[in-house]
């Protein structure tokens, strides 16, 4: 007989078994829907996805070519810091830096002078 406890509930206690199928079926269709629509427009949601990485590659272009630049630029940077130490115990730290700083910033300029006269 133990086989047929479930039957043997009160009205409430089957009420509340009803109502929780109910609600257990409810969640299930619009899961069901959610999903058929974000099927159905899939080549939209694609599209947006696409406009906000092309947004999101402009954006961080900039900072990507900046940290590429650094990572080039540092070893070079090391090698004349090596190269100055001497100059920074004797002179002092400030101005070797300020020296140093200096020589990139000609070389910067020459280099984007020498592109832009190429393309004129």
């Amino acid at each position: 007989m133990r086989r047929f406890d479930n039957f043997r509930r009160s009205r409430n206690e089957q009420d509340k078994l009803l109502a929780k199928i109910c609600i257990y079926a409810f969640i299930l269709l619009a899961a069901l829907i959610l999903f058929e629509k974000v099927i159905g427009n899939l080549p939209n949601i694609g599209s947006s996805i696409a406009k906000a990485t092309n947004y999101l590659n402009t954006l961080t272009a900039p900072f990507l070519m900046g940290f590429a630049i650094a990572y080039v630029m540092n070893p070079f940077l090391n090698f004349f810091e090596k190269v100055f130490k001497k100059f920074i115990n004797l002179v002092g730290l400030n101005i070797a830096i300020s020296i140093l700083y200096g020589l990139v910033l000609v070389n910067r300029f020459l280099l984007i002078l020498s592109i832009f006269v190429k393309f004129i």
